[in-house]
């Protein structure tokens, strides 16, 4: 599974851009836009080398993000690669 993204113009709603921004042989998912406090436009996504997607001790899943310039993704950046642990309560 890849990531891509689109730019509409908001005026003739044709389509300006079609990117991809992952191309990569993990398996990147669940892509989730976020606004922050200075008004930067945020996109944060999953990646899993291993296929999986809860990840596993030998593959974890990494937290991948790139923030909006205003007319293209910047670099991605990698948040994390740990590997969240449940605990019993």
């Amino acid at each position: 599974l890849e990531i891509a993204y689109v730019v509409v113009d908001a005026e003739s709603n044709d389509v300006v851009t079609f990117e991809m921004l992952t191309d990569d042989d993990v398996m990147d998912f669940d892509p989730q836009l976020s606004v922050g406090h200075d008004g930067t436009l945020w996109l944060a996504w999953y990646s899993s080398p291993g296929a999986s997607l809860v990840g596993s001790a030998d593959s974890p899943n990494g937290l991948q993000a790139t923030l909006w310039s205003g007319t293209e993704w910047a670099d991605t950046e990698t948040i994390t690669k740990r590997q969240r642990r449940l605990r019993k309560l």
